[in-house]
């Protein structure tokens, strides 16, 4: 049974219940959630534990966007008790239109084309899942809307 590591990035408390939703489509495997925030909320702690029970916190300096977080989990954890990484972040809700890269971001079109070609369905996360077991070569998996060369 596969290993996966959940790191995920809250900076807008108001989507924590979004992202329970998402992760309650992993399914088929051992996993772990780390959390890490730049502002804590006894709210979504206990929200998150009551969904993960055993889920670490790491509480971080609102600096380097959505990357450092990522590095303060690196620092800290032995990925060789894990066979993948599923990084996670909040994305807020865009009310006007922006141009990003050719993509008309708006709404929460941005946070939805990260997450749900992942985690969409328990179904599309197996999928994922069996993708990379299947195939060495694949070393990560994205939304083909927002892979760049």
């Amino acid at each position: 049974m596969s290993r996966l590591l959940v790191v995920l990035h809250i900076y807008y408390h108001d989507q924590v219940d979004y992202f329970i939703e998402k992760l309650a489509n992993i399914e088929d495997c051992e996993w772990d959630l780390v959390v890490t925030w730049s502002s804590f909320s006894q709210e979504s702690k206990d929200k998150l534990l009551a969904f993960k029970p055993g889920s670490e916190f790491i509480l971080v300096d609102n600096a380097g966007y959505d990357v450092w977080p990522f590095i303060k989990v690196i620092r800290n954890t032995d990925f060789s008790r894990y066979d993948y990484v599923l990084k996670l972040h909040t994305k807020r809700f865009m009310s006007q239109t922006m141009r990003i890269e050719g993509l008309n971001m708006n709404k929460w079109f941005w946070r939805d084309t990260l997450i749900n070609p992942i985690l969409k369905s328990r179904e599309r996360f197996i999928r994922c899942v069996k993708m990379m077991e299947d195939n060495a070569q694949i070393g990560y998996i994205c939304s083909y809307e927002l892979h760049m060369e």
